[in-house]
């Protein structure tokens, strides 16, 4: 299953590749184990039980099976699945460190949560500077104390709005609602949870729900830049359990997007 989603007028689209696991076969296995690198082989089996080395393995093997089929299919290059090379900035978000083409940079950004899988794709001219969008899938759950979290990581607004819904079911929905864009928020800064989680808000006022996803506004305190760049945060539902959120920071220009730099 896809998801495009057009993020300014011209048309600049960041697909959303949402997959979800099945028992893997023996063959199937062993075909993903070929397209791993030593190393990831390694933190593959890592994992404690046999379930979650083979949900590391099929995360892994499933995120360069989709890059290459982006890549063909937008003729950026023609790039085997095992060809793919990865590394991390400060913070620990993912990037291609051997980009196909010089002409086209590929950006991604990935997120999983029980069977499901999330990967959002990207390209652009390249510029040297890292992407600012991120992606985050959450499944709701029931024992999670939602209001004794929500009093300790969310902004003023968002829990003034977490307050005043009718009935607990809400307040559960709208914090992992909340949980998913925070999350994506974080990873498309690149600096995860050194963010304080305070210093942004989503706000949920007058928001209309359809189906598939919807704009939620994002205010982020103290922002310098803010007359010249804006970030917007789209949110979907896959089921009464899960949900998905895409942040993306851009300036409205033929680029689109405004990359955050280093520290």
């Amino acid at each position: 299953m896809r998801k495009d989603i057009v993020v300014y007028k011209n048309a600049q689209k960041i697909e959303l590749h949402f997959l979800k696991q099945s028992q893997l076969s023996d063959s199937q296995q062993q075909h993903f184990i070929e397209l791993l690198t030593k190393d990831e082989l390694e933190r593959v089996n890592g994992f404690r039980t046999s379930e979650m080395k083979q949900h590391a393995l099929w995360v892994r093997a499933s995120l360069r099976q989709v890059l290459s089929d982006y890549s063909q299919r937008h003729n950026i290059a023609e790039f085997e699945p095992n060809k793919w090379k990865f590394d991390k900035l400060k913070y620990g978000k993912p990037y291609i460190k051997n980009q196909p083409s010089r002409f086209q940079h590929i950006e991604f950004n990935l997120s999983h949560s029980g069977e499901w899988l999330l990967i959002g794709i990207t390209h652009r001219k390249p510029d040297n500077q890292p992407f600012a969008f991120g992606v985050d899938i959450e499944r709701e759950r029931s024992n999670t104390n939602v209001m004794t979290i929500a009093k300790r990581y969310f902004s003023e607004l968002e829990l003034k709005q977490l307050q005043a819904l009718a009935c607990e079911k809400e307040q559960r929905q709208r914090f992992f609602d909340l949980w998913a864009c925070k999350e994506s928020f974080i990873k498309a800064t690149g600096k995860g949870l050194a963010t304080d989680l305070t210093s942004f808000s989503y706000d949920f006022f007058g928001v209309q729900e359809p189906s598939g996803f919807f704009k939620v506004p994002v205010i982020v305190n103290n922002d310098p830049l803010s007359k010249k760049t804006s970030w917007v945060c789209y949110l979907g539902k896959l089921d009464d359990v899960f949900r998905f959120a895409l942040s993306v920071k851009y300036t409205g220009s033929n680029h689109g997007y405004f990359p955050i730099p280093d520290e």
